[in-house]
């Protein structure tokens, strides 16, 4: 949502709307601050619309606001408030900081199975609450489950609950079909009026399957095949799927799961109590303590809201400023590289453990399996910055300042049999070091230089007791000294003293910073700074498919001409990218297992790129009936299989590099894509080389190519697209394309910008408008 579509929503005065936190079919989540009881809210906002059942949708909004304000839980999401303001319903919830169960599929691909039993044994508890007061939730399922950091789960969206022996019992005829297809329990597909606890059990157990394996039980390709799989086939063993998860456990889930609800556990209660016994409570804290839920929130999560925090009036003066600009600061701050005794020092206040004669995949293997967390010295000469199994910094001791190898190369100038090995192990309270000395080392972080509430330095003691997430370096320049003080989640566990003659560890708090003068300071966020299996080294051995998320809308609604939005919207929103990785070498392989490398291909401008054509652009398309002047992009877009990133084409005695070629099923090139420069020149390359594609590869079904710019495309740019289409029947209409080698057919080609600052697409030729 648009800072301006924020400021045009009317909620209650004493609310104010900083972001948007999701949107969904019924309507969208806002975060905003309560000025009055100074907290933040999620504030859930009905959209309007003028059709008839927009009362429909308030009743069942209303219906679930008083299903909540009846219930008071610790795994229950709290309602504040509810109301109405100028035609769209609202209702004001507890903000929950952390992440759904469906985000953390997504970036994990197995939850480990403590983690999965202590979460179903808090839902259990939530469960057996809401039974007990005669409410069923009916809509179980992992994006409705929300997972703070300190491993607190809570359920939400009581949206189309069944309540029992009130006025409200049923918003549904009988026979109605309500909840997430994917999720619900047989009888809740026969008839969602009539389901008891039972069904609520089955879905949770569902859940929990999912998580545990990263799969669906019921996986198929259409929704009819999935009704079958439930009503018909054989509940699927968790340990057909991956032999290490417990017996037991696997038990427990197919009594959840029986497809008749007699069989299954009747109270909620039951199953929480067998899924408690699974639950290792040593396990667990090292998994709340560990990379799960500290590092990955570390390295991508938003920096933490500062609105909230009070700040006071400069006592001192001091000016903030990005110090990476000043030219002083940055020779110091390149010390870092050329001056190790700060390495040195830190190693010597470690114990190390030492192997020898190791081979270098065994080596890579007990690192990340085990999280390790430090200083790792490799045959007394490199230097490697790990935390929790992440290689961050790799440096040379006797040999050079810094190694010049990057991605996969920095594996491969090690020798496959390593002479020695010790590991310097960071105790608890500084295990974010590493990270943080890495970002020193690259000069990563993200600035707060705009930041007004953090432009005066006096006010950080008090601005970290209302920050307690924060995490990053805050840097001081003094005289001709520069101070490095590191902050993981609002604690300093660091500080360094940079002078043109030394660099050194150093014992002193902001305090002592603050009782001398200082003249510039500024702080950077924790950032993520992988230096081996970077994003583009990635991207090179994926594979992406088109999947869906549940059974219901495919691509095939887009050969149909009388589309409609809501099915354009539903399409869209059931989309989901997967990727395959074709690694060589066995220990990259690791290491792409360990890092979650499909994580990283999803923060990818190409993967975004895939979301903008396939969930924005088509429903704007079919908007303005534009769907033959666009037939082309449209067609690609229907016989969609998978792509690949960052190829190499020899034509011509030459490489052409393209970033992105979009598949059919039969393996032949749709679409393919370039980032370039938006200029003459730039548009003129990708010409010139896709005519030489052409000429000499299997282009032949290529339906569009794309280039896509960092910024506006010059007006000579433009031009010479306006040159070089022309205008071709197609359908009964005329399509701007560019002839093929064949006679008569055209591919069309597409201009796009991209903002880098707001991370979006914006396609400018041909045209939208005419």
């Amino acid at each position: 949502m648009s800072n301006q579509a924020l400021e045009s929503l009317k909620i209650a005065p004493h609310y104010e709307i900083s972001r948007e936190l999701g949107v969904g079919g019924m309507g969208r989540v806002v975060l905003a601050q309560d000025t009055r009881l100074e907290r933040h809210v999620a504030i859930k906002v009905l959209h309007r619309s003028p059709d008839q059942l927009h009362s429909q949708a308030n009743e069942r909004f209303l219906h679930e606001a008083r299903a909540v304000a009846k219930l008071s839980h610790p795994n229950i999401v709290s309602i504040y408030d509810v109301g109405s303001s100028d035609g769209a319903a609202y209702m004001v919830m507890e903000y929950l900081q952390g992440r759904s169960l469906e985000q953390m599929i997504l970036e994990v691909p197995r939850i480990p199975v403590s983690l999965c039993a202590a979460v179903g044994v808090q839902i259990c508890a939530a469960l057996d609450y809401t039974h007990q007061r005669g409410i069923i939730h009916r809509d179980i399922k992992p994006a409705n489950i929300i997972m703070s950091r300190d491993g607190v789960a809570k359920l939400t969206d009581f949206g189309v609950v069944k309540m029992t022996g009130s006025g409200l019992a049923s918003l549904e005829e009988s026979g109605a079909t309500v909840g997430t297809l994917k999720y619900a329990s047989p009888e809740q597909l026969l008839d969602a009026s009539q389901v008891g606890p039972s069904s609520d059990i089955y879905s949770l157990a569902v859940t929990i399957f999912e998580l545990l394996t990263g799969e669906h039980p019921y996986e198929a390709a259409s929704v009819t095949d999935f009704i079958r799989k439930v009503f018909d086939a054989q509940t699927p063993a968790l340990r057909d799927v991956f032999w290490d998860i417990p017996e037991s456990l696997e038990q427990i889930l197919l009594k959840a799961m029986a497809r008749d609800p007699a069989e299954r556990y009747q109270r909620a209660a039951e199953l929480g109590e067998a899924l408690a016994e699974m639950v290792d409570n040593n396990s667990l804290q090292r998994i709340l303590t560990g990379p799960l839920f500290n590092m990955r929130s570390l390295l991508v999560s938003e920096a933490p809201p500062l609105a909230a925090a009070n700040v006071t009036s400069a006592e001192i003066g001091s000016t903030h400023t990005d110090l990476r600009l000043v030219p002083e600061a940055k020779r110091l701050l390149g010390s870092l590289r050329h001056d190790l005794s700060w390495l040195l020092e830190l190693s010597r206040s470690l114990t190390p453990r030492e192997s020898f004669n190791l081979p270098k995949t065994r080596f890579l293997e007990r690192v990340l399996s085990s999280g390790f967390s430090g200083l790792i010295q490799i045959n007394d000469t490199v230097w490697a910055l790990v935390q929790n199994g992440y290689f961050l910094e790799f440096l040379s001791g006797s040999l050079t300042p810094r190694i010049d190898k990057t991605g996969d190369e920095i594996f491969e100038i090690l020798p496959e049999q390593l002479n020695s090995v010790r590991l310097y192990p960071l105790p608890a309270e500084k295990q974010y070091l590493p990270l943080l000395m890495a970002n020193l080392l690259q000069e990563r972080g993200n600035s707060t230089a705009d930041d007004a509430a953090l432009k005066d330095l006096s006010s950080w003691p008090q601005l970290l007791e209302n920050l307690p997430d924060l995490s990053g370096c805050l840097i001081c320049k003094n005289a001709e000294t520069l101070y490095c003080l590191g902050y993981a989640n609002g604690k300093q566990i660091m500080a360094l003293e940079l002078h043109p003659e030394a660099v050194r560890l150093a014992d002193i708090s902001l305090q002592h910073i603050l009782g001398r003068s200082h003249t510039l300071w500024d702080f950077y966020h924790a950032e993520v700074c992988l230096s081996a299996l970077n994003q583009d080294v990635l991207l090179r051995h994926a594979t992406g498919y088109l999947t869906y998320r549940e059974p219901g809308p495919t691509l095939e609604l887009l050969s149909d001409p009388q589309v409609d939005e809501a099915s354009l919207l539903a399409l869209s929103q059931n989309l989901r990218f997967d990727y395959r990785f074709a690694i060589q070498t066995a220990d990259t392989q690791i290491l792409a297992d360990t890092i979650g490398a499909a994580e990283i291909t999803r923060r990818s401008r190409l993967h975004r790129f895939m979301g903008f054509w396939l969930s924005e652009l088509l429903p704007l398309l079919y908007r303005g009936h534009l769907q033959e002047r666009f037939d082309p992009l449209l067609s690609a877009a229907r016989q969609l299989s998978s792509w690949s990133c960052h190829l190499n084409f020899s034509a011509a005695g030459q490489r052409i590099g393209v970033d992105l070629c979009a598949y059919d099923a039969e393996g032949q090139i749709q679409l393919c894509l370039r980032q370039g420069e938006g200029d003459s020149a730039g548009v003129q390359a990708w010409l010139r080389d896709l005519a030489l594609l052409q000429a000499q590869h299997d282009f032949s079904r290529l339906q569009a190519a794309i280039l896509i710019a960092p910024g506006a495309y010059t007006l000579d740019a433009l031009a010479l697209y306006a040159r070089s289409v022309t205008l071709r029947q197609r359908q009964g209409q005329s399509v701007p394309g560019i002839p093929k080698q064949a006679a008569g057919e055209t591919y069309q080609l597409c201009l796009v910008e991209y903002a880098q600052h707001e991370k979006q697409f914006k396609l400018v030729a041909p045209s939208l408008y005419g």
